[in-house]
Order: structure tokens, then sequence, then C-alpha cells
């Protein structure tokens, strides 16, 4: 176990730096609609082994997209490591400048709940046919990815262990959205009534989404039925129904997902009396964990 707990620590700080294609191999299972869930898995030499899920954020550019990852993790870290694609997303599209270029599939049906069922699919495929898993699951997941990881982890049961990176997770986003909203105004220097404008704004466009899913109208950069389906979860509900142990690290300056979520997070297990939730805050970093010197701390 606490070989595993090293394994898991290790590799989050790898994971969310970035992915390369390396030794990954592609395979590919179908939907319902009978579009392909695209999948990424690399497996050790040695068996068993535990297997480790990635879960990216709410980007349409592709997991495999960053090129800082080890050539071939589950030979370094002895574990299998798990990487999938969301809907309308292929390994063409490596490029963050892809961000402005996100596929007609992608903004038409990429939904929490889709992310969802396909991990799902994927995980059910591979407990019967993945030879030398020990059936020993760790999932990380980043921003959204780290909204996901709970939910999962609930629903498999192989899990051991989470890590959720600036993901926050003690509100609804439409709590922390709507606080971020006022935070980034308040840094490019609107006013309090300007803010104020802001917000009620926001809260008039939120209630327009709640009723009206589309995937063909846009709200800060995604279709309302992407907003639709994340901006009621509140992931702290799922934390507290688990007793396996987690992770949560969360930047100090972050105007993406405020602090004040992972601090709601860490306060609702004190009153819970739970203790198997450790908590790590990275000062004055970002939502990329970047301080304000620039430097990293992933």
């Amino acid at each position: 176990v606490k070989l595993l707990y090293s394994y898991f620590l290790v590799i989050v700080g790898l994971a969310i730096s970035a992915i390369a294609k390396a030794d990954l191999v592609e395979s590919r299972l179908l939907r319902l609609d009978e579009s392909e869930i695209i999948f990424y898995l690399d497996q050790p030499n040695t068996a068993p082994f535990p297997l480790i899920l990635f879960l990216q954020g709410s980007e349409c550019h592709s997991v495999m997209g960053r090129n800082n990852m080890p050539s071939n993790p589950a030979a370094m870290f002895g574990a299998g490591f798990l990487m999938i694609e969301k809907y309308g997303i292929t390994s063409d599209q490596n490029s963050e400048n892809d961000e402005d270029n996100c596929t007609p599939e992608f903004l038409l049906q990429n939904t929490l709940d889709l992310r969802i069922l396909d991990a799902l699919k994927v995980i059910s495929q591979l407990r019967t046919q993945l030879t030398g898993w020990n059936q020993e699951l760790l999932i990380i997941g980043g921003s959204e990815g780290g909204m996901l990881a709970p939910i999962l982890a609930s629903l498999i049961p192989e899990t051991k262990k989470i890590a959720m990176l600036v993901a926050g997770n003690g509100r609804t986003m439409l709590e922390d959205t709507r606080e971020a909203l006022a935070l980034t105004a308040h840094k490019h220097g609107l006013d309090e009534n300007e803010i104020a404008q802001l917000i009620a704004e926001y809260n008039l466009k939120t209630e327009e989404i709640k009723f009206d899913p589309s995937p063909n109208k846009m709200y800060l950069g995604h279709p309302y039925r992407w907003w639709n389906s994340v901006l009621w979860i509140k992931p702290l509900n799922w934390m507290l129904d688990l007793d396996i142990p987690q992770l949560l690290i969360h930047g100090t300056a972050d105007t993406s997902v405020p602090v004040a979520s992972a601090h709601a997070t860490v306060n609702a297990f004190h009153i819970a009396g739970k203790n198997n939730l450790t908590y790590w805050e990275a000062k004055d970093c970002d939502h990329a964990l970047v301080d304000g010197e620039g430097t990293s701390h992933k």
C-alpha cells in the first residue's frame, strides 16, 4: 500500500504537467451512437500492477497534447497508465492552440455526464481484458477532471485513492464561477457597480442555461449544453461518501476556481469528522499552479 501511494504522489506531479504519445497504445470502443471512445494505455512489463487513470480538464485539445511526460510512464512507475479522450477529440488535436478550433462534434456532444459514461465503459472493458491489472485503481484529475474523480471513484469499486488538482470541489461550479467572474473583474479594474452588473447578467444567463441546454448557444467559450452538465454539481457530496484516501491540491491565487472552494471542502471534512482528506495549498499559485513570478509548482 505504501508503495502504491508513492507511485500516486509522484505521478500526480508529472501527469498534470503534460502527456506525450510515447509508448501509449491507442484503443477504441463504441458508444451507443456508434461514435468511438478513444483511450490510451501504457502497461508495465511486470505484473500484477495497479492502474492510474488521468482525467484532464475542460479543454478541447487532446489529452495527448502536451510534450514533457516521461516516454514510458508505466515502466517508470510500475503501474498501468490510462487516459481517455473526450467526445470528438483525437490525438491530432494535440496543441493548446486548438482551443480556438474545437471540433463541431466536441461542441455538440461533450458533457460531464458523457465523460462519466465513457470512463465507466473503458474500465468495464479493462476489468476483464487487461491482463496483469491487480484491480486497484488510482484516479488523478485536474480542474474538471478533479470534479470527475470523486464521482467516478464512487462508481468504480476498484478505486483505492484519488487526487484532485485545482478543482476545489467544495461548492457548485455555479458558485465558483460567480466568484471567479467577480475576482477577475476586480483584477481588471472594474468598480463595484460594474461587477454587480456582471454578476446579475451571469445569474440571468445561468437561469437560461438551466432551462435551455442548447449545444448551439455559447457562453464563456463553452456551449450551454456543457454548462448545464456542470453548473449544479457539487463533488464534495461524493467525496464525503468515500472512505479511501483523497488528495486535494489548490493554488491560493486561482481565479478560475477560487481557493474558497477548496477551503469549503476541507471545512466540510472537519465538520463530518472524516480524516481521509489530505490538503496541499500552493501559495500565490494560479489555476495552472504557476506563482506570481512565473515558476510552475506542478
